[in-house]
């Protein structure tokens, strides 16, 4: 948990397309569990790939940028800097 309602998933050794593939899942998952309360609830995400010229607080950095731009776009999405699902 990294804070509120924000979960920090790592991958290591996980190329951008399959990070996009596992929280695609994750976020479908989540929409189609029978919660024991009446409260609609979605799962947005944002990923972010590092590269050798990041470091942790641009990498985290990207991926917030990328969770709130999910958040902007209607929520229940997974964004990453190069596109959405």
């Amino acid at each position: 948990r990294w804070g509120g309602e924000e979960i920090l998933v790592i991958l290591p050794n996980t190329k951008l397309k399959d990070a996009l593939q596992i929280m695609t899942k994750l976020r479908s998952q989540f929409a189609s569990h029978q919660f024991d309360f009446n409260s609609s609830v979605t799962f947005s995400g944002g990923v972010a790939q590092w590269f050798k010229n990041l470091n942790e607080t641009e990498l985290l950095k990207i991926a917030d940028n990328m969770l709130y731009q999910a958040k902007e776009k209607g929520r229940n999405l997974i964004c990453d800097s190069c596109g959405e699902t």
